[in-house]
């Protein structure tokens, strides 16, 4: 796809979301098809509805893949122009290793800001995942980046005290 089909569509797609047609599952079968029936008429070209789906795919793959680049402990985020910036020997050092990541890094991310419309809240996180061992109903909360505190059910079926994190009788 040339840039100005990747931009139609990705435009579409942002006009089912702004219209609140796109659902927790992604878009509906009748967007899809109608996606494909505006880039083919426009650009006298002939995709099908999987196409579409394919590409999506493919740029909400691309949209993870800058939200794990903006947590990198050196990344700067510039918001009016979509750029995660890196010093020079930070940006050597990662792309040695991730040559790959060379697109996203230090240069506009074309698209980011419809891509972030369309994919912004359905990508998962693990900021609220827990293991196969860890009991539901205890939460841990952050206190500072080495040590965590768990609130819950304590000893006796008391919930323990948000606020100070421990038993509280009045509970």
């Amino acid at each position: 796809m040339d840039i100005f089909n990747v931009y139609l569509h990705l435009e579409y797609l942002e006009g089912i979301v702004a219209s609140g047609n796109k659902t927790s599952l992604g878009f509906k079968q009748v967007h899809l098809k109608a996606c494909a029936k505006a880039l083919n008429d426009h650009f006298n070209i002939n995709l099908t509805s999987d196409q579409i789906t394919n590409h999506i795919r493919t740029w909400k793959r691309k949209y993870s893949k800058i939200a794990d680049l903006r947590k990198l402990s050196a990344a700067l985020w510039d918001d009016d122009n979509f750029i995660i910036s890196l010093d020079h020997k930070h940006y050597a050092d990662h792309i040695n290793d991730h040559k790959a990541d060379a697109e996203y890094l230090n240069k506009p991310i074309h698209n980011y800001g419809k891509m972030l419309v369309i994919f912004g809240n359905s990508l998962a996180t693990e900021k609220y995942a827990k293991g196969s061992g860890d009991p539901l109903a205890i939460e841990s909360i952050p206190i500072d980046d080495d040590e965590e505190e768990e609130i819950g059910i304590g000893s006796a079926g008391r919930i323990s005290c948000p606020c100070c994190y421990s038993l509280c009788p009045t509970q």
